[in-house]
């Protein structure tokens, strides 16, 4: 395969507001750039970040990846690895794909979708306002 670049940064304003109704706000910037030539990805995109109700992963598999009988799994984790949510499990069909998923009910905080196909294991951070 050939190496590709992934950069993705994403900046928010969070804030807390304790019992005493003290807030305490803070921006929090977090990036990463990968361009280690394993990625099985050539688009690897969450929008918007930070959401608010739902956010939308797209991506797409490089050319040689499909077709395959291996299973896609994605899920979504917190900041501390908790599992949140499986929003994908099953032997993908298309190069590019698109998925909206609802964060509604996720508290405001990092979150990063995990896809998982064929032992590789990628990560990919966003924001929930």
């Amino acid at each position: 395969m050939n190496p590709i670049s992934m950069c993705c940064s994403i900046s928010a304003e969070l804030c807390i507001t304790f019992g005493d109704s003290t807030t305490c706000c803070d921006t929090v910037n977090i990036g990463y750039c990968c361009t280690d030539g394993h990625s099985l990805y050539t688009t690897l995109d969450a929008t918007p970040s930070p959401a608010n109700n739902e956010i939308t992963l797209d991506y797409e598999f490089l050319p040689e990846i499909l077709p395959t009988t291996s299973p896609l799994k994605i899920d979504i984790v917190d900041a501390y690895g908790n599992h949140k949510l499986n929003i994908y499990n099953a032997v993908p069909s298309a190069l590019q794909n698109t998925i909206p998923v609802n964060i509604s009910k996720f508290s405001t905080g990092l979150y990063f979708f995990v896809l998982d196909f064929e032992d590789e294991v990628e990560t990919f951070p966003f924001l929930k306002q």
